[in-house]
């Protein structure tokens, strides 16, 4: 497990706790073969509320940001390559100290593998993540030691063209997302990462 990812479903310290909303009506060629209006599969990222870490009882005026991790994947049902974004957006006492919103991406290639320990998902993904620098903004020692990474996961496709994601490994629940027919989504639940 990647330490930014266990940052994303961890609460703490440091390591605590682009949208296109366009959607098309059709037909699912998912394994759960049901007929829905699925969206683009980028529109998680309209989930995101940048101001999730301004007012934490207890962190007022401690630096930090709003953290999130989203996975874009194509195409839907064997995905074998997307990316990975880490977004952190800024609250007020980071923005005074110098910060500022920024993203972490990673590319990645993917190939089909077992669902581990949930049974009730519909398909495992194997991802290999490389660091795209020339996409990333945030400064390097947020994601120093995490320029790569291997992690295997299991998606459970939903009627209503959502899918719940999982670590293959452990069943732990990573975030929730879209469905459609290119492709498929994730986003992390937001949560708070102090400096």
């Amino acid at each position: 497990m990647t330490l930014v990812l266990l940052m994303m479903l961890s609460c703490g310290d440091k390591d605590d706790t682009g949208t296109d909303g366009d959607a098309d009506t059709d037909t699912d060629s998912d394994s759960d073969t049901d007929t829905d209006t699925d969206a683009d599969p980028s529109a998680v990222w309209e989930r995101v509320d940048p101001s999730h870490c301004d007012a934490v009882p207890g962190f007022e005026g401690v630096s930090g940001a709003a953290s999130y991790f989203v996975g874009e994947y194509r195409p839907s049902g064997g995905p074998t390559q997307g990316k990975e974004t880490w977004a952190l957006y800024a609250n007020p006492a980071w923005e005074a100290a110098g910060g500022a919103d920024c993203i972490v991406v990673w590319s990645v290639t993917a190939s089909s593998t077992g669902t581990g320990s949930c049974g009730s998902c519909d398909f495992g993904i194997s991802v290999q993540a490389q660091l795209d620098k020339t996409a990333s903004t945030c400064a390097e020692d947020l994601y120093e030691g995490d320029e790569t990474f291997e992690v295997d996961y299991a998606v459970d496709e939903r009627e209503d063209g959502t899918a719940e994601w999982y670590f293959a490994s452990s069943g732990t629940r990573i975030g929730s997302g879209l469905v459609e027919t290119g492709g498929v989504s994730f986003i992390t639940d937001p949560s708070c990462t102090w400096f």
